[in-house]
């Protein structure tokens, strides 16, 4: 299957889902993970510690340095479909957009960490590929 494809075809299946409040990326030390780890949006073991995606409200309340704001999207995914090339045309159509973006897939779907200013203009883009499906 063709990664484009893929992607219109994955987008017209999943209506993408701003959630609602925003969060931001920042580093934490070993000794904050065993508070932390759990309220995280995304954690990675990373050589020189880890990254992490948290709301906003608790890195605030934590008093951590932290990134400029970021939103979340998620696209969900049906269980079991494969879509292999569906990261790079997903990043390569962001890429046009001019829209800087942090990327990750599970299971259940992909994740976008988009600044909080490009949000809206992600959705749209978003959906704009979905609607093109329809013409493949």
């Amino acid at each position: 299957m063709n990664a484009t494809i893929g992607l219109e075809k994955l987008l017209r299946s999943s209506e993408p889902k701003l959630h609602g409040s925003a969060c931001v990326s920042c580093t934490l030390r070993a000794d904050q993970l065993p508070l932390l780890a759990c309220q995280c949006l995304l954690l990675v073991s990373e050589r020189d510690g880890f990254s992490a995606i948290m709301p906003r409200e608790l890195a605030e309340r934590e008093g951590i340095t932290v990134e400029s704001p970021l939103c979340r999207i998620s696209l969900t995914q049906r269980h079991g479909q494969e879509l292999p090339g569906l990261l790079s045309a997903l990043a390569g159509e962001l890429e046009s957009a001019r829209i800087s973006a942090r990327i990750t897939s599970t299971p259940q779907g992909h994740h976008l960490f988009v600044p909080e200013a490009q949000a809206q203009q992600t959705l749209t883009l978003l959906r704009g590929i979905g609607n093109r499906a329809q013409y493949c």
